[in-house]
């Protein structure tokens, strides 16, 4: 049995919307942080300020931005799937919604030599083990 992928395109809008949110509120805080961070530069000084500023510097708000970024990267990437799942789906159902009319009956008794139609030829009614039983002139 095939893989079967089911979306619901409603809860996924949601994760794509709470991507982006989350990653705005990310850059607003990094902001802070850094006028935060700028305010203290000139009234805290000593070894301790230095070592502090230099951390948030060199390692937080870097860390900051590559989260806002991957944030705002899965939202990125979220949308191009389900927007290319949406394309094959659209098209998909394009076939099924033609006319079926179209299509010629096919005689599957004529397909398996007998020449009939019925039921019974397609079940091999009159044949065991694909030898038939009636008697031929010869």
């Amino acid at each position: 049995m095939g893989y079967k992928a089911q979306l619901n395109y409603a809860e996924l809008n949601k994760v794509v919307r709470k991507f982006r949110d989350e990653g705005e509120d990310i850059v607003k805080m990094r902001s802070t942080m850094r006028d935060r961070l700028l305010d203290l530069r000139n009234e805290w000084v000593g070894a301790g300020a230095d070592e502090f500023i230099s951390e948030m510097e060199n390692d937080l708000l870097p860390a900051l931005d590559r989260l806002a970024r991957a944030l705002f990267l899965a939202q990125e990437v979220l949308l191009k799937i389900m927007k290319t799942i949406q394309t094959f789906d659209e098209e998909t159902a394009g076939y099924f919604k033609g006319d079926f009319g179209q299509f010629e009956p096919i005689n599957l008794g004529a397909s398996l030599g007998t020449g009939e139609s019925s039921p019974d030829s397609l079940t091999g009614s009159g044949r065991t083990g694909g030898v038939d039983q009636k008697p031929r002139a010869v």
